[in-house]
Parts: C-alpha cells; sequence; structure tokens
C-alpha cells in the first residue's frame, strides 16, 4: 500500500464523524501552514483528528538567535527549544479545535531524519547530532522517548500509530519538498504503509506543501489569492471563520513569527492545496514540476533484459560542473528494508548518465524507492526528488520500445550482480 495507490476523490473535502484523519508534520507549524483549514473541516465533520510530529523542529539556529537571543550550543539550548516548539504546537492545535491528546511527538532529530533514511539502518550507528551528540530522543513526554535514531525505529513508531488509530484520510508533506524532513516524513510513512499491506484498511492519502520552487508564490499575507490554482493540485476553499482562526493558530508559533512573518503568514490564505501523489511501474519521462512548468530535462526509468536502466540528460551545459546523485533503495515484502541495498551513485561532469543494474543485484524488489538530483537543485522526476514504483511482474522482462541505451554518447555505468558483495551493497555509496 503506498499514498498513490488508493484513487482520490478529487475535491471531495468532506468529513464525516466515521473518518479518523491523520496529519504528519515533520516540524510543529507545518500542520497549521500546510492543513490548518483542513484540520477544521474536518473536526466541523465530526471527524478524530490527530496530529503526528516527526521532529520537535529544534535545531532551528536562527530562530533561537531572534526569540532566546542566543545561539544553541549546548543539549539543554536544543531540548529548551524543543519544548517551547512542543508548547507552541498545542497552543496552535487548540485554536484549530484539537486537544494535547490528540498530538503525537516522536521527537526525531531535526534535520537529522533524511539522513537516517539514507544511512542509519541496521548495522549501521544511529545517527547522532552533530553538536550535542544526541543519539536517541531526549523528550521524556515523547511517544518515542529514549528510541535510538535508527530507520527501524521511525518506521516502528509509524506502524505503531497506524496500526493503533487505523486511519481513514491522512495527510502528509510531498516527497518533492525541499526541506529534507518533509521528504522523509513520505519515505518513512510509505515504507510504514508497505509493511502493514494488508493489516489495516486502505487509507486516502494526499500531500501538501510548505518549501517549493515558485511556492508559496506570495511570500506575504494575502488571504485572497490573486493566481491561478496550480495544475494537478486541488484546492480546499476556507471560510472566512476559518482563515481567522487559521492566522490565530499561525501567531502562535512566535518562536518561529520572530524571524519569519512573511513567510509563515504567506499561508494564511482562503485556499489550502492539496495533490494525490501518481506512482506506477518504472518507465515513462515525466518531467511535471508542482508549479505546472515543464523542464527540459529528461529522465527515464525502466525495466529491460532483468536490468534496472534509468536515463538523465541534463537540460544545460552548466549542469555538468555539477554532481549528479542517484539514489535506489528497493523494497521486498518477504525481506526487511534494513537488509535490502541501499545503493547511491556519483557522477561528476557528465551531461547525459545512464544507468544499468541488474535486478538481481536489488534482490528483486517488490517496490523501489528512487531519487536523483545534481548538486544544484533537485530535479522533479515525476513531479518529486524521490519517487516510488511498484515493480509489475510483467514489466521486468519487456523490452522497452523506445530503449535510450543506444548512445555512445552518455557516460553508462553498469553494475555488475557478482562484482559487488552483498555487504558493500548495504554499507557502502558507489562513486563512478
Amino acid at each position: 500500500m503506498l499514498a498513490a495507490s488508493v484513487a482520490w476523490a478529487g475535491s471531495d473535502f468532506s468529513f464525516t464523524a466515521n473518518d479518523r484523519v491523520l496529519v504528519i508534520a515533520p516540524h510543529p507549524d507545518d500542520e497549521t501552514l500546510g492543513a490548518g483549514g483542513m484540520i477544521q473541516a474536518a473536526r466541523k465533520g465530526g471527524a478524530e483528528v490527530k496530529v503526528v510530529y516527526l521532529t520537535h523542529g529544534d535545531h532551528n539556529e536562527m530562530a533561537a538567535l531572534f526569540y532566546q537571543k542566543k545561539p544553541l550550543i549546548t543539549r539543554a539550548d536544543f531540548i529548551r527549544s524543543g519544548q517551547t516548539r512542543m508548547a507552541e504546537a498545542e497552543s496552535a492545535m487548540r485554536v484549530l479545535g484539537l486537544q494535547k491528546r490528540d498530538l503525537i511527538f516522536l521527537g526525531y532529530p531535526d534535520f537529522g531524519t533524511l539522513k537516517i533514511w539514507q544511512r542509519h539502518w541496521k548495522r549501521s550507528k544511529p545517527f547522532r547530532s552533530l553538536l550535542t551528540r544526541i543519539n536517541r530522543v531526549p523528550y521524556r513526554d515523547d511517544f518515542s522517548y529514549g528510541s535510538a535514531y535508527t530507520g527501524e525505529n521511525i518506521t516502528k513508531d509509524f506502524e505503531t500509530i497506524l496500526l493503533s488509530f487505523k486511519p481513514t484520510r491522512v495527510f502528509v508533506t510531498a516527497p518533492f519538498d525541499w526541506n529534507p524532513d518533509h521528504k522523509a516524513c513520505y519515505l518513512f510513512l510509505n515504507l510504514a504503509f508497505l509493511n502493514l499491506a494488508g493489516q489495516i484498511p486502505e487509507p486516502i492519502v494526499t500531500c501538501y506543501l510548505i518549501h517549493g520552487r515558485d511556492w508559496p508564490i506570495s511570500k506575504r499575507y494575502s488571504p485572497v489569492p490573486y493566481w491561478n490554482d496550480p495544475p494537478r493540485w486541488t484546492a480546499l476553499l476556507l471560510s472566512p471563520e476559518e482563515l481567522g482562526r487559521k492566522k490565530e493558530a499561525i501567531l502562535k508559533y512566535q518562536s518561529q513569527i520572530a524571524y519569519r512573518k512573511k513567510f509563515l503568514l504567506s499561508f494564511a490564505g482562503e485556499r489550502e492545496y492539496f495533490t494525490r501523489i501518481p506512482y506506477e511501474a518504472p518507465g515513462g519521462p515525466a518531467r511535471q514540476r508542482f508549479s505546472g512548468g515543464p523542464t527540459r530535462r529528461k529522465a527515464d526509468c525502466f525495466i529491460e533484459n532483468g536490468e534496472l536502466r534509468l536515463s538523465l540528460t541534463l537540460d544545460s551545459a552548466f549542469d555538468e560542473i555539477a554532481a549528479t546523485n542517484v539514489e535506489i533503495f528497493p523494497y521486498k515484502k518477504s525481506e526487511p528494508f534494513s537488509s535490502m541495498p541501499k545503493l547511491r551513485f556519483k557522477f561528476l561532469g557528465h551531461r547525459t548518465v545512464k544507468l544499468r543494474v541488474p535486478m538481481s543485484v536489488l534482490r528483486d524488489p517488490d517496490h523501489l524507492f528512487i531519487a536523483w538530483h545534481t548538486a544544484k537543485e533537485e530535479l522533479a522526476w515525476d513531479k518529486g526528488s524521490w519517487k516510488i514504483s511498484r515493480i509489475e511482474e510483467t514489466s521486468r522482462d519487456e523490452p522497452h520500445p523506445d530503449s535510450p541505451f543506444d548512445s555512445r554518447s552518455a557516460h553508462q555505468c553498469h553494475i555488475q550482480g557478482a562484482a559487488v558483495g552483498r555487504r558493500g551493497l548495504r554499507d557502502q555509496a558507489h562513486q563512478f
């Protein structure tokens, strides 16, 4: 089960007393910025609503300088910052009709969760904060208190919450959000869904965006929008009363208002935007950005002759000076995700990159978590820097009709299955 595997009811934002709504927020304030109106609509319809915070947002140096008037230096400084964000979240959610019992704080490291996703599984040591040397959840009142900063623990916490709450609707940040913790929320949530397939009813899962290209558009308080709705996104219209409460809730985050008030208030508009992230078997170029404008970069991924084949063509010679990074994380229902290969590639100075990986090296997975981006900026591949694909049995050996792998003008890399040991696949980043 993936976020995109459920048919989304388009503009249907109606809620009933039978709905159980789960909002996943990377940091305190994201739930209000992206879904403050939706939370009110759900409560108005009688739905039960819970908010899960992946982190306390306690690694915000700018907020500390403007709000606490001192830099974050010691462990106590970070914990104090996290406690402040937690109290602000509780205050903001009361404005939107939720109580403290409706909030779940996991307490994982701010600006560290994507690194955990990428490198801290199984035999790897837990992620450790560079400044405070903290490597486990330090907040005594948190759901995850004492848990080490590992991918297994974050995934297990999401699974526990999903099994207990059994949500009918889930709202989560998009995998193409520019903030790394926002990407991580989507990835860990989907991994938990895959692990729980068949154990819970499939909810309707949609995404909201906080940081992106040309988003937010206004960059200031603008309650009435002056732009057209972005393609492939659906707007929820807020009433004047709902808009007023959302603005009041945003202003409860004084530690963040202290240094980026205009940015936060730019989300206090009469519309909130949500989208469903499509996924399919690997294949076909996808070049749609959030703003609706096409990119000239061509990204192609498919399976041919028992190999996963990826092709990327950059649109500018200036991109050649930047590194192109590719990450491939296979998933197989019958094996722990922590023991599956985690492949990372880096290509330098190539305008066109072609990568071939035998499916046997990936251990014949059911799904693939894939990302690629340059050092300059992340590429939009099916509207996201991370894409989740389901491997169809019929696609494993079919020839691709427009295979780009006959060109000799590109840098091509072919990974031989016998040349790389399982330990190397799991624990190392491969650079070419």
